[in-house]
Protein backbone atom coordinates (compact mmCIF):
# COMPACT_ATOMS: atom_id res chain seq x y z
CA UNK A 1 0.00 0.00 0.00
CA UNK A 2 1.36 3.44 -0.98
CA UNK A 3 0.98 6.42 1.66
CA UNK A 4 1.74 10.18 0.47
CA UNK A 5 4.60 11.73 1.99
CA UNK A 6 4.97 15.25 2.62
CA UNK A 7 7.09 15.50 -0.28
CA UNK A 8 4.86 13.68 -2.68
CA UNK A 9 1.73 16.05 -1.34
CA UNK A 10 3.96 18.97 -1.94
CA UNK A 11 4.74 18.15 -5.21
CA UNK A 12 1.39 17.12 -6.31
CA UNK A 13 -0.03 20.01 -5.44
CA UNK A 14 2.64 22.36 -7.07
CA UNK A 15 1.90 20.52 -10.43
CA UNK A 16 -1.83 21.31 -9.07
CA UNK A 17 -0.84 25.16 -9.01
CA UNK A 18 0.91 25.50 -11.95
CA UNK A 19 -1.60 23.76 -14.09
CA UNK A 20 -4.89 26.10 -12.69
CA UNK A 21 -2.35 28.96 -13.19
CA UNK A 22 -2.10 28.01 -17.20
CA UNK A 23 -5.45 27.71 -17.23
CA UNK A 24 -6.77 30.89 -15.62
CA UNK A 25 -3.89 32.92 -17.62
CA UNK A 26 -5.30 31.17 -21.53
CA UNK A 27 -8.82 31.81 -19.80
CA UNK A 28 -8.24 35.24 -19.43
CA UNK A 29 -6.77 35.60 -22.38
CA UNK A 30 -9.60 34.32 -24.48
CA UNK A 31 -12.28 36.17 -22.61
CA UNK A 32 -10.31 39.63 -24.29
CA UNK A 33 -10.06 38.14 -27.38
CA UNK A 34 -13.63 37.47 -27.24
CA UNK A 35 -14.68 41.05 -25.91
CA UNK A 36 -12.36 42.61 -28.26
CA UNK A 37 -14.22 40.62 -30.92
CA UNK A 38 -17.75 41.18 -29.76
CA UNK A 39 -16.47 45.16 -29.99
CA UNK A 40 -15.34 44.81 -33.70
CA UNK A 41 -18.66 42.97 -34.68
CA UNK A 42 -20.30 45.68 -32.95
CA UNK A 43 -18.59 48.23 -35.15
CA UNK A 44 -18.94 46.68 -37.96
CA UNK A 45 -22.40 46.86 -37.62
CA UNK A 46 -22.61 49.97 -36.60
CA UNK A 47 -20.97 51.24 -39.69
CA UNK A 48 -23.39 50.14 -42.09
CA UNK A 49 -25.82 52.84 -42.18
CA UNK A 50 -27.10 52.57 -45.46
CA UNK A 51 -30.92 50.87 -46.16
CA UNK A 52 -30.50 48.13 -48.77
CA UNK A 53 -32.02 45.26 -47.39
CA UNK A 54 -28.59 43.20 -47.56
CA UNK A 55 -27.31 46.04 -45.27
CA UNK A 56 -30.26 45.54 -42.89
CA UNK A 57 -29.84 41.92 -42.32
CA UNK A 58 -25.53 42.48 -42.23
CA UNK A 59 -26.58 44.56 -38.98
CA UNK A 60 -29.05 42.45 -37.15
CA UNK A 61 -26.14 39.36 -37.78
CA UNK A 62 -23.27 41.23 -36.56
CA UNK A 63 -25.18 42.33 -33.20
CA UNK A 64 -26.78 39.13 -32.80
CA UNK A 65 -23.31 37.40 -33.13
CA UNK A 66 -21.78 40.23 -31.00
CA UNK A 67 -23.95 39.58 -28.45
CA UNK A 68 -23.38 35.84 -28.93
CA UNK A 69 -19.34 36.47 -28.65
CA UNK A 70 -20.23 38.53 -25.45
CA UNK A 71 -22.02 35.47 -23.97
CA UNK A 72 -18.46 33.55 -24.16
CA UNK A 73 -16.45 36.12 -23.14
CA UNK A 74 -18.45 35.70 -19.85
CA UNK A 75 -18.34 32.17 -19.81
CA UNK A 76 -14.55 32.61 -20.41
CA UNK A 77 -14.50 35.02 -17.44
CA UNK A 78 -16.23 33.08 -15.02
CA UNK A 79 -14.50 29.74 -15.99
CA UNK A 80 -11.21 31.57 -15.01
CA UNK A 81 -12.61 32.72 -11.80
CA UNK A 82 -13.31 29.24 -10.99
CA UNK A 83 -9.76 27.90 -11.80
CA UNK A 84 -8.46 31.13 -9.59
CA UNK A 85 -10.80 29.83 -6.58
CA UNK A 86 -9.75 26.01 -7.21
CA UNK A 87 -5.87 27.12 -6.96
CA UNK A 88 -6.44 29.34 -4.01
CA UNK A 89 -7.96 26.16 -2.48
CA UNK A 90 -5.09 23.79 -3.42
CA UNK A 91 -2.36 26.43 -2.36
CA UNK A 92 -4.39 26.89 1.09
CA UNK A 93 -5.23 23.13 1.59
CA UNK A 94 -2.83 21.90 4.48
CA UNK A 95 -0.36 19.13 3.41
CA UNK A 96 -1.93 16.59 5.42
CA UNK A 97 -4.80 16.54 4.13
CA UNK A 98 -3.10 15.10 0.22
CA UNK A 99 -4.83 11.67 0.59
Amino acid sequence: MFFPTDADCAAAASATLARLDVVARELDLLSERLFDLAATARGLAASTDWHARAATVFHDRADGWAGEVSGLGCLAETARIHAEQARYRVALRPVWSCG
